[in-house]
């Protein structure tokens, strides 16, 4: 597997490519509950509003060659309480492989540079494969909120997953930090 690399939201290289993801309605579906962007222009905007005011850290993540294959980002951080949110999108065809590492390279960073006890991340039940992956990394579900979203037809619930700082110490520190 290449190289993933986690760079800061270059709007000059990056604009275009997040607007293609964040717009495209099976992609939104995914991790957005909703936008209201339908221009390039709208896009910006709002990208800019949701980096000042509603991300707390966002990456895109790149292979070693540049490509951008998706995007990480923490959101709703309350240090006080010592967690935070984290969100993660991988383009389709990267999705099985570098998408999974890239979640856990997230979850890494957030423990290893802030003091936050648990990491949550909420998932839509119809995103089985993301579930799915979310749930053999070693996260539990801790509630559900019923018939939350209304895709595709019908309703789903929306899943809260959660994983300790020494849960994800003991299953992955090894594997991510195998110099230690």
């Amino acid at each position: 597997m290449e190289h993933l690399k986690f760079v800061r939201y270059d709007h000059r290289r990056h604009l275009e490519v997040l607007y293609a993801w964040m717009n495209a309605p099976e992609e939104q579906a995914m991790f957005l509950s909703h936008s209201t962007c339908n221009s390039l222009r709208d896009f910006e905007g709002w990208i800019q509003d949701r980096l000042k005011y509603f991300y707390h850290e966002f990456f895109v993540v790149e292979l070693g060659d540049g490509q951008p294959i998706g995007i990480v980002y923490s959101y709703e951080q309350r240090m006080r309480d010592g967690h935070c949110k984290v969100a993660v999108y991988i383009a389709p065809q990267w999705r099985n492989g570098p998408g999974a590492m890239a979640a856990l390279k997230m979850v890494d960073y957030l423990f290893c540079y802030y003091p936050f006890r648990r990491v949550f991340c909420d998932i839509y039940s119809y995103n089985a494969a993301s579930l799915c992956a979310t749930l053999q990394r070693g996260f539990e579900e801790v509630g559900r909120l019923k018939e939350y979203k209304y895709h595709d037809g019908s309703y789903h619930d929306l899943l809260i997953l959660t994983i300790t700082r020494e849960q994800f110490r003991e299953r992955w520190h090894k594997l991510l930090h195998p110099e230690v």
